[in-house]
């Protein structure tokens, strides 16, 4: 008798301790699917602004407390008119990230002096802006005041009487002409208060030469690409003298070919580039703003908040309404984006592009872009020129 109490006992503590392991198991899973379920642009639209500050991808509120960011240092490379001003913008706008448009461009006009770019770059990553090597770099950008007002972390530096009811940006350049000069030391003490840095450079045609950098100062490198038919269509729009002028396809050869070898470079499976590169394409990010934002933003380690999700929504879901008599701002942001992926299709002629798709097709065939034949192929906008990211798995 004894002992069939015992046995009954027995089976009731196995039979708990299975229920038990099973809640646990159903829990785990649930939750691993909740982190890992893909965030679709209208999932993450229907969250508040005001809520998804704190909100991390699992759906859960996290918040990382003030001091215990990890330092990251990226640098974002383009082609000339490829959107990088755009997709710069979207961590120009975090306020934790010290943002720099096109630092490198002192180096040299057409491209960059690449063999002095290591010790720069070293340089800003270090907020060392005392350094003698960066004394033009401040010359220059007193100078241009493009370069100061596409920063917002170089726009803090400006007393707030004269940036005050002033929207900050390239097309409002006039206000901030009146803004005292940058000198090392307040630019320094700025970068010092930022735990994200995040250079925009165009015309950096080789990366090579940036694993010292990046491997000794974390450096992650966002490759921004772009349909070089786009590419054109944008150059043609951007009144440079240079293009309408001298030469209908200016430069379109030596684009094409740059950004061949770094994705030759990036898809041999370089040791250093692994985990330290990741490739975009304007057109992913223009048809899907929010989704490819947060992808960037992951691959990052850098939080993304709610101020950049209401920056995407101003800037690429409403078409822009602002009417003006002023000369165009070429470097204007707040488009439908979605409209700008493949406006090239229905504003450029057959002949160019047929050109430009012989030129290109290496660099055309490596990215996903697909080529059109005949007409009624480049006006047909249902007629997909490019392969879906899951077609194409671009890094």
């Amino acid at each position: 008798m004894l002992r069939m109490k015992m046995l009954r006992k027995c089976r009731r503590n196995v039979f708990m301790f299975l229920i038990i392991i099973f809640i646990y198991i159903f829990f785990f899973f649930t939750r691993w699917n909740i982190i890992h379920k893909p965030i679709s642009d209208t999932e993450f639209n229907s969250v508040g602004v005001n809520e998804y500050h704190n909100k991390g991808r699992s759906g859960h509120f996290t918040s990382v407390p003030a001091g215990r960011q990890s330092k990251i240092n990226v640098i974002l490379i383009a082609s000339w008119r490829s959107g990088s001003s755009f997709t710069g913008q979207l961590f120009n706008m975090h306020q934790d990230i010290f943002y720099l448009f096109e630092p490198l461009r002192f180096l040299g006009q057409e491209k960059v002096k690449q063999d002095e770019t290591t010790e720069v770059l070293e340089a800003m990553y270090k907020c060392d802006f005392e350094n003698s090597l960066l004394s033009e770099w401040i010359k220059q950008t007193n100078i241009d005041v493009l370069h100061r007002v596409s920063s917002n972390a170089l726009i803090e530096l400006c007393p707030k009487e004269i940036t005050q009811g002033a929207d900050p940006g390239p097309c409002t350049r006039r206000i901030y002409k009146q803004c005292p000069d940058l000198t090392p030391e307040n630019v320094t003490h700025a970068c010092k208060k930022y735990p994200y840095k995040f250079f925009k450079v165009i015309k950096l045609t080789d990366i090579k030469f940036l694993e010292e950098v990046v491997v000794k100062h974390n450096v992650k490198i966002i490759h921004l690409v772009r349909d070089p038919r786009g590419i054109h269509f944008s150059r043609q729009n951007s009144y440079d003298v240079r293009y309408t002028v001298n030469n209908n396809l200016f430069g379109m050869y030596w684009t094409c070919r740059h950004v061949s070898e770094i994705v030759n470079l990036t898809d041999r499976g370089t040791k250093w580039l692994q985990g330290n590169y990741k490739r975009i394409r304007f057109e992913d990010l223009s048809m899907q703003p929010l989704q490819t934002s947060i992808q960037i933003y992951d691959f990052l380690k850098i939080p993304f908040t709610g101020k950049i999700k209401q920056w995407i929504v101003e800037n690429t879901m409403k078409k822009n309404q602002t009417k003006t008599t002023k000369k165009k701002c070429n470097h204007k942001l707040n488009k439908k984006s979605s409209d700008v992926a493949h406006a090239w299709r229905l504003n450029s002629n057959l002949t160019t592009v047929l050109e430009i798709q012989n030129i290109c097709t290496q660099a055309m065939q490596s990215l996903g872009y697909l080529k059109v034949n005949t007409e009624q192929e480049l006006r047909d906008i249902s007629l997909p020129v490019m392969l879906s990211r899951t077609e194409m798995e671009v890094q």
